[in-house]
């Protein structure tokens, strides 16, 4: 009795029961407790077989974050456009004779003080002092050869320069002539300098200069690029001279400014750039006496006759050697603008010239109906050549039609056009040309309207 077992394994999950004859369900799973083979028993005893570990696999790297890109780099501001501060416009029969003031450059730099300019020699003793301050910093650090070497060279450049100026303020007194700022087309620019000798001086050939430059911008940041042609150059030589102390010499040049040039203009991408220099030599160590100044030529022509119009430009004489019949037309489909003066004996191309009032008519003739709200018109020129292209409206656009065009049926409206003192004129060089037109534009409903360009020629004015 005590050597029998008193538990009894179930064959089906393993789980110890007291032995009993009464009860003989297992009381984990229910299920009754049957005889079993020995293997099965011994397989329920053994313990389970070790598990094995699972490597697991590794974890991914993620990439590091990339930086975000640089902004890009912003374009250099484009030179600003020549907005005049006053627009004169006179009243119809007015003569004018104001000339508009050139506008004013911007210095790129303006100190609070001027001793920069004020110091002997003027730029000349910077490097004097430049290399002073190095010598010291070399002798009180016990400096190699090459803050030596850079000390003498800015000792010896400085000095040199410094010495030229010294010898010429000591040498000879100059005396310009105030710098010309504006011109009239047709006249003539008087411009020079007087030197006076405080001791035997020899001058060389001098050369006095003016000319007349075209400038175009295309492009911008990095891919812009700039186009010079130089369309007029005038010039006046004077012979050497020796001058003995005491003595003085007046050099002043008198250049004409042709009626036929072009008048200066400033955009922002294209310019007509009117220059003036004169320079003297002195040989010797004495620097020679030169210097540069802009002018602004203006759009009124000097000594011309009321009634004549004058020959201003290649481009203008272009467009009014023109068919003399011929008036300023255009076509669009069914649609014909013409554009002539207000004068019935003038006929060909309108002109206005410039800081003037004049009266045109648009002439509108259509094949068939064009319904649309109305006819509009607008004044303004176009810039454009070897640089960028520039467009400016010089007046509002204004409704000369309302309602539908008929068939058949030629329509006249008289129109008044007026031109800015400043201009520009009409004008075609090499890099850069100047085209005044008269868009009309008709309003067409749900449907692109038609624009037609009347062309017209803006020519200076002359000087009664």
């Amino acid at each position: 009795m005590y050597g029998e077992a008193r538990t009894v394994l179930c064959p089906h999950c393993g789980a110890e029961n007291q032995k009993s004859e009464i009860v003989t369900i297992c009381h984990r799973c229910f299920k009754p407790l049957a005889s079993q083979p020995p293997e099965v028993a011994a397989a329920r005893q053994a313990p389970p077989p070790p598990v094995r570990p699972v490597p697991l696999p590794p974890e991914p790297r993620l990439p590091a974050p990339v930086p975000p890109p640089p902004p890009p780099a912003a374009p250099p501001p484009a030179p600003p456009a020549f907005e005049p501060a006053q627009t004169y416009a006179p009243a119809p029969g007015e003569t004018v004779t104001a000339r508009p003031a050139p506008p004013r450059e911007a210095p790129w730099f303006r100190p609070r003080w001027r001793i920069w300019g004020r110091l002997p020699g003027e730029r000349n003793w910077v490097g004097i002092i430049a290399g002073g301050i190095l010598l010291v910093v070399m002798v009180a650090r016990a400096g190699g050869p090459v803050v030596a070497v850079i000390a003498i060279a800015c000792l010896v450049v400085g000095g040199v320069f410094a010495a030229r100026a010294h010898l010429a303020a000591i040498s000879y007194e100059v005396t310009w002539d105030p710098t010309p700022t504006s011109v009239d087309l047709g006249q003539t620019l008087t411009w020079g300098v007087t030197i006076r000798a405080k001791r035997p001086v020899t001058l060389g050939t001098a050369r006095t200069r003016l000319w007349c430059e075209e400038r175009a911008v295309h492009g911008s940041g990095k891919s812009q690029s700039v186009h010079r042609n130089t369309l007029l150059e005038q010039s006046q030589v004077f012979p050497g001279q020796a001058l003995a102390p005491g003595q003085a010499v007046v050099l002043r040049g008198s250049l004409p400014v042709p009626p036929t040039s072009l008048p200066s203009y400033r955009g922002a991408y294209n310019t007509i750039q009117w220059t003036v220099s004169m320079g003297v030599p002195v040989p010797g160590i004495c620097p020679d006496i030169k210097k540069k100044a802009r002018l602004w030529v203006v759009p009124v022509i000097e000594g011309a006759p009321a009634e004549t119009r004058p020959e201003w430009s290649p481009a203008s004489r272009a467009e009014a050697d023109r068919a003399p019949a011929e008036a300023s037309a255009a076509t669009s489909g069914p649609l014909c603008a013409t554009l002539q003066t207000g004068d019935s004996d003038r006929q060909g191309m309108p002109v206005v010239p410039v800081g003037s009032t004049a009266q045109l008519n648009v002439s509108l003739q259509t094949e068939q109906e064009i319904r649309c709200r109305g006819v509009r018109c607008q004044v303004g020129y176009r810039i454009f050549g070897r640089g960028n292209e520039e467009r400016k409206w010089v007046s509002e656009e204004r409704l000369i039609h309302e309602g539908p065009l008929l068939a058949g049926a030629p329509i006249t409206y008289p129109l008044t056009v007026t031109v800015p003192a400043e201009g520009p004129v009409s004008f075609s060089g090499q890099l850069v040309n100047c085209e005044w037109r008269l868009r009309v534009r008709v309003d067409i409903p749900l449907w692109p309207d038609k624009r037609l360009d009347l062309p017209f020629v803006v020519a200076p004015r002359p000087r009664v």
